[in-house]
């Protein structure tokens, strides 16, 4: 699925979320528990709105090469 018909959809899965947000699954899941990110169920399945997504990697900080 490229970014295209991922920005389609309104929901997506966990493992997609993960990796939009170039995060492990298990860092995901943290994420949730921590309260940083909202997660809907669906079905019986988490999932996660792409406008949620696209703000928590707002929030990502690029880090420089150290010195």
């Amino acid at each position: 699925m490229d970014d295209a018909e991922l920005m389609a959809r309104r929901f997506v899965s966990r493992s997609k979320a993960a990796k939009y947000l170039d995060v492990s699954v298990n860092t995901l899941t943290r994420m949730v528990t921590e309260g940083e990110l909202p997660a809907v169920k669906i079905r019986g399945q988490v999932h996660f709105r792409i406008s949620d997504l696209e703000a928590q990697a707002v929030k990502v900080p690029v880090f420089k090469d150290q010195p």
